[in-house]
């Protein structure tokens, strides 16, 4: 415990950490400081600046540590001593610093006001041309960020940032080199293109397009010409599963349009984007098909299970609980989608610029928990279904085959199930090959590992997405090149694509 009775004099240098202080002025009150040059008061309890007026006395400090004292904020008469050099408020709770706070500061150099609660470069208080040595902004949220962000600012030599965008040359003045300034690079976008890669812009257009273009062939095919396929029970999953992908077809649309539209001035308009309504619905229609795309890929092997094991009808989906099922999958897809949306503190949609909700940061974001066990739990759980279902069927087929007198009963019937099995087997494969990387990523994340930063990237542009277009390819195209071929004569060939 400091005394608080016995005046020290000619103190040069005061380190009091970890000792839950909440008072200044009563804990220094007899201590002569008027020729103190280093005071660290990191990790206490200070609350306000009201209880620092000793600090007025201090008229040769040039060292000041308030760090980690999370709730101290700093009011509106209070002035630093002027001789300051080195200034870190790194850890507490400013969150606006009236214009003038630095204007005495004549000889500051170092400052550190990371992981703060400033939103704006105006709240930090810097006046115009003001030159630091070193400046930390680390782990501050940037609400806007403008061309002129740092102008009359100069820095000699470095700016620490966790925002790549603070490094942009549109940002940073003529007096702050790109050199100078240190932050991670993102992992998609760039200081001009929301999709940083050329490589990765045009294979999102590709598995865009062809995913809007094989979807809807498949949706215009069932609703005009092959409506008798709604009267069974896969027929009416597989085109929720077409709808679902047509949805991640125009959650791609709308990334690479917006990417046009930021060509060349991105940087400034990432925070607009990513905090704006129409990431916000990007975000939802990629959950919301990846979601539903998964279940109805369930919901298919279960039919088939039952369809394939119980050929005559013993066990089956009824009309009602198709619906009943259809229905259910959109509906629990939605409100997965929606969560993130409805509680206002998480920003899971936010967190990077194609909107997604992928569990692959190791930080811990507000929401991050939903994320993994829907990304993760959900999925895996639906996975381990899907793969007994195929597993029960092929074993059906197999003793099928090996007992060709039972084939005979219902040969068309037994060749249909087994070209369908087959195609389900692919489309379930694809789509594992897709969860299961996620899936591990996810739960290395949660430990703490971090991958490289492509890892995401390609996730996020091309492994996530493509399911969408293969599933259109795998099963529904082939039926209409079978229908199309003239003189088709192997109506059970043709019969058993329908998947």
């Amino acid at each position: 415990m400091i005394s608080a009775y016995f005046p020290i004099l000619n103190t040069i240098s005061i380190s009091v950490q970890n000792c839950k202080i909440d008072n200044f002025d009563s804990t220094f009150k007899n201590w002569r400081l008027s020729n103190l040059q280093e005071l660290d008061l990191s990790f206490n309890d200070f609350k306000s600046s009201n209880n620092m007026s000793l600090f007025h006395d201090m008229i040769k400090l040039t060292f000041l540590n308030l760090s980690n004292n999370p709730r101290l904020r700093i009011n509106q008469n209070f002035t630093f001593p002027e001789n300051l050099e080195t200034l870190d408020l790194s850890h507490t709770s400013f969150k606006s610093i009236r214009v003038n706070l630095f204007l005495n500061l004549k000889r500051l150099k170092y400052l550190d006001l990371s992981s703060t609660r400033v939103v704006t470069f105006r709240d930090l208080g810097i006046p115009k041309f003001y030159t630091l040595d070193t400046l930390y902004l680390k782990n501050v949220t940037i609400s806007q960020i403008r061309k002129d962000f740092f102008k009359g600012l100069t820095i000699r030599t470095g700016l620490w940032t966790s925002d790549f965008t603070l490094c942009c040359p549109q940002i940073l003045n003529a007096n702050i080199s790109v050199d100078k300034c240190h932050g991670p690079a993102d992992a998609i976008s760039s200081c001009n293109h929301l999709i940083g890669d050329v490589l990765k812009r045009l294979v999102i257009w590709i598995v865009g397009i062809i995913t809007i273009v094989g979807n809807g062939i498949v949706l215009i095919y069932r609703f005009v010409w092959n409506q008798e396929v709604f009267k069974k029970a896969y027929g009416l999953f597989v085109t929720g599963l077409a709808l679902s992908d047509f949805l991640m077809g125009i959650y791609l649309m709308i990334i690479a349009s917006v990417d046009i539209d930021y060509k060349d001035m991105y940087v400034l308009e990432e925070k607009h984007w990513r905090n704006g309504t129409l990431c916000q619905i990007s975000g939802f229609l990629s959950t919301l098909s990846s979601e539903t795309s998964t279940f109805f890929i369930c919901l298919i092997t279960l039919d088939r299970y039952l369809s394939i094991n119980y050929p005559f009808g013993e066990y089956k989906l009824t009309k009602t609980w198709t619906r009943i099922l259809f229905i259910l999958a959109w509906l629990v897809g939605i409100v997965l989608a929606a969560v993130p949306l409805v509680i206002s503190s998480w920003k899971i949609y936010s967190t990077n610029g194609l909107c997604l909700a992928l569990p692959f940061s190791s930080i811990r974001f507000s929401g991050w928990e939903f994320t993994f066990v829907v990304y993760v739990g959900v999925n895996f759980v639906l996975f381990l279904l899907i793969a007994f279902g195929q597993v029960a069927i092929f074993v059906n087929i197999t003793r099928r085959k090996q007992s060709m007198p039972s084939l005979k009963k219902c040969p068309k019937r037994r060749l249909e199930d087994s070209a369908v099995a087959r195609k389900l087997a692919f489309v379930a494969m694809s789509d594992f090959l897709c969860w299961f990387p996620i899936g591990i990523i996810g739960i290395f994340s949660m430990k703490g590992h971090t991958f490289d930063r492509d890892v995401y990237a390609w996730f996020a542009v091309f492994v996530l997405p493509i399911n969408s277009a293969l599933n259109p390819v795998i099963y529904t195209i082939p039926t209409l090149y079978a229908k199309c071929k003239p003189n088709q004569q192997n109506s059970t060939e043709t019969n058993s694509s329908q998947l």
